[in-house]
């Protein structure tokens, strides 16, 4: 899809997991591709995504909380417990909605 409509904006829910690896892979080479990391506690997304939005994908990252079943503090402190570089954690948490939402 994202191929095919390049106009569309793609967020892809729960990291895509477990083709986590997958979407990684599409995201790389489609800009207009998010992943959204919600659905599981920030100390359990797979280190290799943890990887990618520490770095070169850091521009495509959603953050959600999935509440209720997880709290948004609950994320937001595990979080911060990654040690983030703050222009990552204000793109996941603010700037990359902004722009997907155009806002």
């Amino acid at each position: 899809m994202a191929a095919a409509h390049p106009e569309l904006t793609v967020v892809a829910a729960h990291f895509g997991w477990p083709w986590h690896m997958d979407l990684i892979a599409m995201a790389l080479h489609k800009t207009n591709m998010y992943i959204d990391i919600s659905g599981w506690a920030p100390r359990r997304v797979p280190a290799e995504v943890i990887r990618e939005l520490r770095g070169r994908l850091s521009g495509q990252f959603l953050w959600g909380s999935d509440y209720p079943f997880i709290a948004p503090e609950r994320c937001l402190s595990e979080l911060e417990e990654l040690d983030l570089p703050s222009e990552v954690m204000t793109a996941v948490l603010h700037d990359n909605a902004a722009r997907v939402l155009r806002l």
